[in-house]
């Protein structure tokens, strides 16, 4: 599941979209899609310390999150191109809600990821050959 697309990407960044992907005068769209994993993939990273991955819930906070850094991304891979300081400032705010999501303090109001534990007893017993060296044998060294 993916939580953003192309036109959103184009959508947000507007006018400098094509600025942004072209690569020898045309849109590389390998670039749109590689920002694109990279954005979800670092927002699933924080996700999955409280959540099963990709959520459900609260999706309209979580494409905003990987838009977000989409942008610094395009911006960044462009020489020519200044990250503008807004980006950079909502790139901050957004890595400090998503470190907060893993933390537990902030909560997209999705169903938690299971827990490590399974449903094995909390004793489990080894079969094995009978031990050579018991109580009996060794006592006395």
């Amino acid at each position: 599941m993916s939580y953003i697309t192309r036109t959103d990407v184009k959508d947000r960044l507007a006018r400098q979209y094509a600025t942004l992907y072209a690569k020898a005068g045309t849109l590389d769209e390998t670039l749109i899609d590689d920002d694109i994993d990279a954005a979800e993939g670092e927002v699933n990273g924080y996700l999955a310390a409280r959540y099963t991955v990709p959520v459900a819930s609260g999706l309209a906070l979580v494409k905003s999150w990987c838009l977000t850094l989409v942008e610094e991304l395009a911006y960044s891979r462009s020489p020519a191109e200044k990250i503008p300081e807004k980006i950079t400032d909502r790139v901050a705010a957004v890595r400090k809600a998503l470190a907060d999501v893993a933390k537990g303090t902030l909560t997209l109001g999705a169903d938690p990821a299971p827990a490590e534990k399974t449903a094995a007893a909390g004793t489990i017993v080894v079969a094995g050959s009978t031990p050579e060296f018991t109580r009996e044998k060794m006592s006395g060294y």
